[in-house]
């Protein structure tokens, strides 16, 4: 590849991404873009190259991971239901004002405006807390100039094509993060001591070596079992 292609394929990358993936989720985004220019090391870290100028190849270790425990997948639940308190409130608080703004209209004490403003942080804090609740999200598909006005408003004749920019999400409420955490030489799942235990208990143990003189008071005995029968 020439110095002029590696520009150009930097600037491409420039444009799409910003900076040089420094994680293992931003890496993957972009081996998915460009597949031939984020390989991977022998050792099976990723290795990330450069975009910006001043930026050389990084290697970003990929740490194992091992299924998560009853507990860690509990805790972290909990803590996201937790973080999930303070925009609750602000939700709530926003919707009171409204109501109390609407009727302070009513009664001809504040203007259209004042409702208007209202009702905008309204709109924010549902916001804040729709992006908490269902984070992560991830882009699937840009829909930019594939849409008219009327996909989204229901208005039929309003055939203009969208002039934003429009993407399709999805989103999760239960990311692989819950589920998977990372392993250390020190981690051993409660699952595999039962099963290790398991297989020291099934062990078949060794045979006792006997003596010539232990073998013949043996078979001595049992010649005289047979003589009693």
């Amino acid at each position: 590849m020439t110095d002029r292609e590696k520009e150009r394929r930097m600037k491409q990358m420039r444009a799409e991404f910003g900076k040089q993936p420094t994680t293992a989720a931003e890496w993957i985004t972009a081996k998915a873009r460009f597949p031939n220019r984020f390989t991977v090391d022998k050792d099976g870290n990723f290795l990330s190259p450069p975009i910006n100028p001043g930026d050389s190849e990084k290697i970003i270790v990929v740490e194992p991971e091992v299924p998560a425990g009853v507990e860690q997948i509990k805790g972290f639940f909990a803590k996201r239901q937790a973080s999930l308190k303070e925009p609750e409130e602000s939700y709530t608080s926003a919707k009171r004002h409204l109501q109390e703004v609407m009727t302070a209209y009513r009664a001809g004490l504040v203007t259209v405006a004042d409702v208007l403003d209202a009702n905008h942080l309204v709109h924010i804090a549902e916001c804040t807390l729709n992006s908490a609740a269902k984070f992560p999200r991830k882009l699937n598909t840009d829909l930019t100039g594939a849409l008219a006005e009327r996909d989204l408003s229901f208005q039929h004749y309003a055939d203009r094509s969208i002039a934003e920019k429009v993407v399709q999400v999805t989103y999760t409420t239960f990311p692989w993060e819950a589920f998977w955490t990372a392993s250390t030489a020190s981690d051993v799942s409660e699952e595999g001591k039962e099963e290790e235990q398991k297989q020291e208990e099934q062990e078949v143990k060794p045979k006792r070596t006997l003596t010539p003189q232990q073998r013949a008071i043996i078979a001595s005995r049992r010649k005289g079992f047979g003589g009693a029968t």
